[in-house]
């Protein structure tokens, strides 16, 4: 898959999508460009955020993607109420 549109599509679909990348990411070819370009492409068209392991997160610093430290909609009283030993 040359175009990460059809990816990003699928992805959009989800309530709250998470890409997680680790390394063999950087392993791997698709169409002779490294994975993890075409994985960023994914990321950026369907405007989901990146979770990266400890091995990515230096090429993904090289493309373009910062670091951005990720904000949460739980509210407090949402976890209080999930009931010990539930977890």
């Amino acid at each position: 898959m040359k175009d990460a549109k059809p990816m990003a599509a699928i992805i959009k679909k989800a309530k709250r999508p998470l890409l997680v990348i680790g390394p063999m990411a950087l392993e791997l070819q698709l169409d002779g460009r490294a994975f993890i370009e075409y994985l960023v492409d994914v990321a950026k068209s369907a405007n989901v955020p990146i979770c990266a392991t400890a091995h990515t997160k230096k090429k993904l610093m090289e493309l373009g993607i910062a670091r951005k430290v990720p904000t949460t909609s739980w509210k407090s009283s949402t976890i209080s109420r999930i009931p010990s030993g539930k977890v």
